[in-house]
């Protein structure tokens, strides 16, 4: 039997800028939210739990929307790594 996964955008500012554009939504700063795919509905509920808003995407923004996610936090991972003598002065 072949699961079919149900891909969705959760956070409530997210979730407007998503209405208005994907890419306004990449380009946004400072913003919390996440994307989850589910054949469980379960699962679903749970992580439902955690935002105020969601909506349900198609599988090519879930894919974008995620890459960015792990690009940028791969990205300040590594900022916060970094030594900066300045930094302790602060």
């Amino acid at each position: 039997m072949k699961h079919t996964y149900t891909y969705i955008l959760f956070g409530k500012l997210a979730v407007g800028l998503f209405n208005l554009s994907l890419v306004h939504l990449l380009n946004a700063k400072n913003i919390q939210y996440t994307v989850g795919k589910f054949n469980n509905v379960a699962d679903f509920f749970e992580e439902k739990k955690k935002w105020s808003d969601f909506i349900e995407i198609e599988y090519e923004d879930y894919f974008k929307i995620k890459n960015h996610l792990d690009k940028s936090s791969k990205t300040l991972k590594k900022q916060k790594k970094k030594f900066s003598f300045f930094k302790l002065f602060r």
